[in-house]
């Protein structure tokens, strides 16, 4: 069962991969992704809170995304349980930040961006896997 856990971690770090890489390769390109009108992508993705001085935050998520991914496999291949509990913490940072990302498009921006929820959703999405995985660590 855990090993099932970590390989859906694995699956899903991987779908917030190709997003983060999706919207740190359009601000390299100075293009706006593919939104509809009734999600302002652009409003979110330009606003100041896109950046971390003069680093998009998706390209960080990008980082985010493989290192939940290496420690993942790290993981599966040594079995050390050191690493789950460090896997933890790293998906427990990535839900809090996505937490304050939220609130800064609900609440500053008022506007929202499908593929920065998308990736919200995912950084939930592992956090609660890494839970499962490490309670199953002590039973």
């Amino acid at each position: 069962m855990k090993k099932k856990l970590v390989v859906s971690l694995i699956i899903l770090s991987f779908l917030g991969l190709l997003d983060a890489a999706y919207l740190t390769i359009t601000h390299y390109q100075n293009t706006a992704p593919f939104c509809n009108i009734e999600h302002p992508c652009s409003i979110v993705l330009t606003s100041k809170f896109a950046t971390l001085g003069t680093i998009p935050i998706a390209l960080l998520g990008s980082f985010y995304y493989l290192l939940v991914i290496g420690f993942g496999i790290f993981f599966l291949k040594t079995k050390r349980k050191t690493i789950l509990l460090q896997l933890f913490g790293l998906t427990l940072i990535g839900f809090l930040v996505s937490i304050g990302l939220f609130l800064i498009q609900a609440l500053i921006l008022k506007a929202f961006c499908i593929y920065c929820i998308f990736s919200e959703l995912v950084s939930l999405g592992l956090f609660i896997l890494s839970f499962l995985v490490l309670k199953l660590k002590h039973e």
